[in-house]
């Protein structure tokens, strides 16, 4: 029997995380991004390993679509958007996070809540990268390799990071003076 459990993070609340978020942000500036990288598939390994609760497993499956975009070679995503996902995972390099990772079931709640504040802060990169990977698989299906694959490519890569950045400036515009989490920018 499945039961929904909701629970609401106050202002004070998400606050809090984003400090946590912000502070492994300035330890983790001069680590080097495999490193970062490699530590979260590290933590999505774990999960994989362990009884890890669905909603769980769910929130920070969406790390995946983050550190894929990283490593695509056909979303090639500028300086400022690159170090805006990267420095969103910064939080997952530390093995030391407000829940200890290796207390059964509870564990990664803490990584859980982080994946959902990143998410939501990069809604806009992930909606496209999403919509990039579903064009692609689409046309990889209908065997459209011949046509140029590269120049397709290209002109559907930059109409959805064109759709992307007008999204987050509407949305930067109906909220100015919150700065984005992920503005920080790793060396």
């Amino acid at each position: 029997m499945a039961i929904e459990i909701r629970f609401t993070l106050s202002e004070q609340d998400t606050d809090y995380f984003r400090r946590l978020l912000e502070e492994a942000q300035n330890r983790a500036s001069d680590v080097p991004e495999d490193q970062i990288l490699e530590n979260v598939r590290l933590l999505l390994d774990r999960m994989d390993q362990q009884d890890t609760p669905d909603f769980v497993r769910k929130s920070l499956g969406q790390l995946r679509s983050l550190t894929s975009m990283l490593g695509d070679p056909e979303w090639p995503l500028a300086p400022e958007e690159r170090s805006g996902v990267l420095g969103a995972l910064t939080y997952f390099y530390e093995a030391s996070d407000a829940i200890d990772d290796d207390i059964p079931a509870l564990g990664l709640i803490d990584d859980a809540i982080v994946t959902e504040l990143v998410a939501l802060e990069l809604q806009h990169e992930l909606e496209a990268y999403q919509e990039f990977c579903q064009f692609r698989s689409i046309s990889e299906q209908l065997g459209q390799q011949d046509v140029s694959r590269e120049a397709w490519l290209r002109e559907k890569r930059h109409e959805i990071f064109e759709r992307m950045r007008q999204r987050r400036e509407r949305m930067g515009r109906m909220h100015r003076g919150e700065g984005r989490l992920t503005g920080f920018s790793l060396s």
